[in-house]
This record gives C-alpha cells, sequence and structure tokens, in this order.
C-alpha cells in the first residue's frame, strides 16, 4: 500500500516503483496541451518538496515550471517567491534575492515576495539598495524597521572606516618617523623595514620609543647546534653582551642545546654577514647594535636584522 502514490507519505528515494513511474510521465508529459495543467503540477510538487525540506528538488520543480512560460504574472510572481524561499533556506541569499526581486516585477504587490527580498538585502549587507527598494514599495509603511537598521549599519560602516583610515594614517606617520631616523643613522636595508619573511618576526617589527630610540627585532643564529634567538624588542642602545648574558646564564636555565656548556659569554664571538658579498664581518659584543647597525657593510634583511653566533674556536662558515 506504501508504494502506491495515493497513499505514499514520503518522497521516493532511488528507483521510482513502475506505477509511480507511470503516472510520472502522464503528469509531466511536455505534449500535454495544457501548459498550465503542468506549470501547476511542478508547483504542487515544488511546495510538497519544500515542505519535507528538500529544498533543492524545490528550486528545481519551480524552475521547470517557470519554463513553462504561463502568461499569468500572478502565479508567475509566486513561483518566483517559491524559489527564492527555497533559495534562501539553502544560504543562497543572493539567487533569493533575485528571485524575489523578479517576483516583485511580475506583481508589486506580492508582500511576501517583498519581505524575501529585503531580508536578503539585509544578509548580504546591501544596505543602500535595501533603503532604496524600501522606500519605493508598497509597503514602504511595514518596513519602517529595516530601514532604520539598514541605516544604522550605514552608519556603522562609515564609522569603521573613518576609524581605519585614521589608523593607516598614524601607521603611515610613525613609519614615516622610522624611516627618517634610520636614514640619520645611514642604516642599510633591503625590501620593507615594515614586513618580516621570518616567521619568528610575525607582528613585530622596529619602532621609536618615546625617547626617540630605535627598537628592533633582532635573530640570533647558532649554526653550530642550527638553533636561533629571537628577541623582541633590542634597543639601539644595549650591547650584545646586554642580551647575551640574559640568553646564557650559568645557572639551570642555560639552553638546554648547548649540552657541553659552551655557549658562555666570554667564549662567544659574534658576526653580521653582507648579502651582497656573502662575507661575514666580527666585531666586539661590547658594540651597541646601533654602531652596529651604521656600519656600511651591514643590511638589514626583511626588516630583521641578523647575527651569527659561535665559541672563539668556531668559524662562522
Amino acid at each position: 500500500m506504501e508504494e502506491h502514490p495515493l497513499f505514499m507519505t514520503k518522497s521516493p528515494e532511488g528507483e521510482l516503483p513502475p506505477l509511480v513511474e507511470a503516472i510520472a510521465q502522464v503528469k509531466y508529459d511536455e505534449e500535454m496541451d495544457n501548459k498550465r495543467e503542468l506549470a501547476q503540477n511542478y508547483k504542487d510538487d515544488g511546495n510538497e518538496n519544500f515542505r519535507f525540506k528538500k529544498y533543492r528538488w524545490a528550486i528545481d520543480c519551480y524552475t521547470k515550471a517557470l519554463d513553462c512560460k504561463i502568461d499569468d504574472s500572478e502565479f508567475n510572481s509566486v513561483l518566483c517567491n517559491n524559489r527564492a524561499s527555497a533559495h534562501y533556506h539553502l544560504g543562497n541569499f543572493r539567487s533569493s534575492m533575485q528571485d524575489a526581486l523578479q517576483a516583485v516585477k511580475y506583481k508589486a504587490d506580492n508582500k511576501k515576495a517583498v519581505l524575501r527580498a529585503v531580508e536578503c538585502m539585509m544578509k548580504l549587507e546591501k544596505y543602500q539598495q535595501c533603503i532604496d527598494f524600501c522606500q519605493n514599495s508598497n509597503f514602504k509603511s511595514e518596513l519602517n524597521s529595516f530601514i532604520t537598521k539598514a541605516q544604522d549599519e550605514l552608519k556603522r560602516i562609515e564609522r569603521d572606516l573613518r576609524k581605519q583610515q585614521a589608523e593607516e594614517r598614524r601607521i603611515k606617520a610613525k613609519q614615516e618617523e622610522i624611516l627618517k631616523a634610520v636614514a640619520e643613522r645611514k642604516i642599510n636595508y633591503q625590501g620593507s623595514l615594515f614586513t618580516a619573511s621570518h616567521p619568528a618576526a610575525e607582528g613585530h617589527q622596529v619602532y621609536l620609543n618615546n625617547l626617540g630610540q630605535l627598537v628592533w627585532p633582532v635573530l640570533f643564529v647558532y649554526p653550530e647546534y642550527g638553533q636561533t634567538d629571537f628577541i623582541e624588542s633590542f634597543n639601539e642602545n644595549d650591547s650584545f653582551t646586554d642580551h647575551l648574558k640574559l640568553m646564557f646564564p650559568l645557572d639551570e636555565n642555560h639552553p638546554n642545546w648547548d649540552i657541553e656548556r659552551k655557549y658562555k659569554t666570554d667564549d662567544l664571538k659574534i658576526a653580521f654577514q653582507d648579502p651582497r658579498t656573502s662575507q661575514f664581518h666580527p666585531f666586539k659584543l661590547t658594540k651597541r647594535l646601533k654602531d652596529v647597525l651604521s656600519d656600511s657593510k651591514f643590511v638589514v634583511v626583511s626588516s630583521v636584522p641578523t647575527f651569527v653566533i659561535v665559541p672563539k674556536d668556531k668559524s662562522f662558515t
């Protein structure tokens, strides 16, 4: 009994039973004289699929009904709005809006279609279009809440844009100050000083503190062990000794990768590599960062000054 089309309580899955298939062929006979009846059959099945939340099937049925090209604006308006509702439930807000607007074109007083179009415009953040549509709608007085909400959203967007532009101006002014300070110190660099390529340096860049001093992100490389240390804030007036004493204390906080405890500040040497010649240039650990960066042979690459550190009995290469 369940297989008989008159007694089915749910849509059939997979291959149709012979009786159902035969009835379907009659029901959807493209050669039937009454196109309105064919369109109505598709519409009814679309509604049934919609009721069972089979929205994609419903869309297909409403589309086939519209393809029958019935000369009835009210009928077509309902079909377009029904398809808009199916699209909406699938999250296809752009397609839903287009169908709802087409429904309104067929019949301007289709209130359901007007509301669906407005809901989609809000979902798509088309706030100005929503305002214009509501104000020109036959249901303007009933859409005031949408108009108000859309206007509020436009104000929020404009406010956020002003904040963003102000922040961009502030950042640009800061960067110009930094570039001026770098130029005054005759520091060479390649690429941007404000975009780092090293993963550890992401989100960190050189800045000017309240005393007008440059504070840099710095990378120490220990080639002997394939290790690195990233220093987020290295003041240009600090010496390398200042930082190395903190990084290689003579207690339990000493790096565990230095098994032989060879890395003691007094037993280390440091150098930088000129990317233009690949030559290493050693210097004293007691030097300030500022003095090293101002060396004509030094080049800051990808915004992070980089230095190589090895024990005194090892070479840099």
